[in-house]
């Protein structure tokens, strides 16, 4: 994982921006870096752009679609998880 957002990264603001119209969970693009900042662009489901705004990283969560670990099986629920040997597998 790294520390700070990354270009055209899908992120999602962490508080509302009521003067923009963005609610808190709206979801966006990094479409630029700046110094201290992160411009993300949030569009509909047409691809139209209906804000741009600079962001510092902090105010943002990366989302992420695929795991970052490898994929492991996971148990249905209400079933015990698999046992493990002594190191862990």
């Amino acid at each position: 994982m790294h520390a700070s957002p990354r270009l055209l990264e899908v992120v999602a603001l962490l508080s509302a921006v009521p003067a923009h119209g963005l609610l808190r969970g709206q979801v966006g693009t990094i479409v630029e870096l700046l110094d201290g900042a992160c411009e993300v662009e949030f569009s509909d489901n047409e691809g139209r752009t209906y804000a741009e705004l600079a962001f510092p990283p902090h105010q943002l969560l990366v989302l992420h679609h695929r795991p970052q670990q490898p994929y492991r099986r996971a148990c249905p629920l209400g079933s015990p998880a698999p046992e493990r040997d002594a190191d862990g597998r």
